[in-house]
């Protein structure tokens, strides 16, 4: 905290500001290096809704995110951690989900600001799953997705979902202290992109990975009764 203090200075704002810019210059690795080098000891990465937005895919990708997108295996990585089971029936489960590119390429992902919760309804995106059976593949018909729906992870980078699961939409499973939750990626479509003007199209479809991926499961443990 007393780096925060600092900043009441408004010299040390400039300063960090500054830097900031400085590292905007110098590029997206620099800036995560700095951010982290100002947060916490625990910060993994920045929110997922900060990321860019999939603007204009049919003339602007990464042609090894392209390369690692089509690849079987998934360029994107999952690590979820939980909070205790809440005590009260009107608690929540403070859940923090982890999405990884695990590429040295710019790598899209499609991003929905609501966390699918268990299967859901065969939405495409990133969730949570209750117990180690295999997700299924998500099951929404998908023709291409709007810029807002696709986020880019930079190379290594990483992003965090923060989500609070009320205690009436978690599995009974969990309520042996002994129950496990991980979470899941998963998309049905590349996404298709349709010409605007008289522009050739470079990309004919968005560059995303299709497939379904797994965290590891961890145990949810029990709250203070």
């Amino acid at each position: 905290m007393r780096v925060f203090r600092r900043t009441q200075n408004p010299n040390a704002v400039a300063g960090i500001f500054l830097l900031m810019m400085l590292a905007v210059i110098a590029g997206p690795n620099t800036l995560r290096s700095l951010i982290t080098t100002i947060l916490p000891s625990n910060y993994t990465g920045v929110p997922c809704d900060w990321l860019r937005n999939g603007d204009d895919r049919a003339q602007h990708q990464s042609l090894i995110g392209r390369s690692v997108s089509s690849d079987i295996e998934s360029p994107i990585g999952l690590r979820i951690e939980t909070g205790p089971l809440p005590a009260t029936a009107d608690g929540s489960l403070a859940v923090t989900i982890t999405v990884i590119n695990r590429s040295i390429g710019t790598v899209p992902f499609v991003f929905n600001p609501a966390v699918i919760l268990g299967g859901g309804t065969g939405e495409n995106g990133v969730g949570v799953a209750f117990g180690t059976a295999q997700v299924p593949a998500a099951s929404n018909v998908v023709n291409s997705y709007p810029a807002s729906q696709i986020h880019l992870l930079g190379p290594r980078q990483h992003c965090i979902y923060s989500v609070q699961i009320p205690s009436g939409q978690l599995d009974p499973s969990l309520g042996t202290g002994a129950g496990v939750i991980k979470a899941f990626y998963r998309n049905n479509s590349t996404g298709a992109v349709t010409q605007v003007g008289t522009e050739p199209l470079i990309y004919t479809d968005q560059g995303l990975w299709v497939g379904v991926v797994e965290s590891a499961a961890v145990t949810v443990p029990l709250g203070a009764q």
